[in-house]
């Protein structure tokens, strides 16, 4: 689906294509008209096979020789790195598995950017998970980490490995620390989580992990492409949070959600916290603002949107 006489833009390799972040960037950057490379699950990127300028959908798991192999034919001017494990609580229980596919897997990237594709762009997206619980609010790029969690280790690790290769190997590279992004065809995490159990058919209060008082700092998806577009036209290099910064209780949230989803139950917290679990989130994106990349949805919109994607999907489901 391009236009005749379309002049194709930068040739971009995506890994974790299939995955909500790596999705949407698919998706957005080949209606940008760039040509994609998406490395993921075929099935998942299927509804995406009609743009002329997917020049390759591969299904393989890093690390990989197949890697190799797809860099030595495309020559990308950019890799856009997503692919690696992203739940705590998974990682708690299989750490070594996790280290793999998040540190591993990225120096293994790194390492066959340097040998065959040395002057292309690495955009890596990490994890707020690496500060843990910071020890001031909000948080900056330049305040040390302290992951809690074998994730947030292995997303640091992978960081240590990409200034490695940025600093002895002239790769050039951004890293993204993404705080709490959400919005439609993301099927986990405490927004989708909230949606299903609002959604559901009962009467009996929604019990939720935690206190309530625990906050996160909530980026909306479309102004995380907005960001990536505009790294990929002038690229920033060196480490940046991606968030709103704005912190938002998740009893708020709770709040926002039961009115979106038009319910009339009532919720409490339970006052359990799942190990690996930050207390208290919130940004600095002075460096996001800096050059004009910061965040212009409002919670309230994203959720609604989200929201909306929800219930047709519910429906769509209840039909079949």
């Amino acid at each position: 689906m391009i236009r005749e006489g379309f002049v194709q833009k930068k040739t971009v390799l995506i890994t974790g294509a299939n995955g909500f972040i790596g999705f949407h960037i698919t998706k957005y950057l080949l209606k940008k008209g760039y040509g994609i490379i998406a490395i993921g699950n075929p099935q998942t990127l299927k509804p995406l096979s009609y743009y002329s300028n997917l020049l390759s959908i591969e299904h393989f798991y890093l690390p990989s020789q197949s890697f190799i192999n797809i860099v030595n034919i495309f020559r990308p001017e950019c890799v856009v790195h997503c692919a690696g494990s992203a739940s705590v609580p998974i990682s708690l229980v299989e750490p070594y598995e996790d280290f793999q596919n998040n540190t591993i897997a990225t120096a293994f990237v790194l390492e066959t950017i340097r040998k065959h594709c040395p002057d292309c762009y690495f955009l890596y997206f990490s994890s707020a998970a690496v500060y843990g619980n910071p020890s001031r609010l909000p948080v900056r790029e330049i305040d040390p980490p302290n992951p809690i969690s074998p994730y947030g280790y292995h997303k640091f690790l992978a960081e240590i490995a990409i200034e490695e290769y940025a600093a002895i190997y002239d790769i050039k590279s951004t890293i993204f620390r993404v705080f709490s992004a959400y919005g439609e065809y993301l099927q986990k995490q405490v927004v989708y989580d909230l949606l299903k159990k609002f959604s559901a058919p009962s009467n009996l209060p929604v019990i939720l992990h935690g206190k309530g008082n625990e906050t996160r700092d909530f980026i909306y998806i479309d102004d995380l492409l907005m960001v990536v577009d505009k790294f990929l036209h002038q690229p920033q290099y060196g480490i940046f949070n991606l968030a709103s910064g704005i912190q938002t209780k998740i009893s708020s949230l709770a709040e926002l959600i039961k009115f979106e989803i038009g319910s009339d139950r009532n919720f409490e917290f339970n006052g359990v916290v799942q190990k690996g679990t930050p207390d208290q989130w919130e940004a600095d994106i002075s460096k996001l603002e800096l050059i004009g990349s910061e965040p212009r949805v409002s919670l309230e919109e994203g959720i609604r949107n989200t929201c909306g994607w929800f219930l047709k999907t519910l429906k769509k489901e209840l039909r079949s």
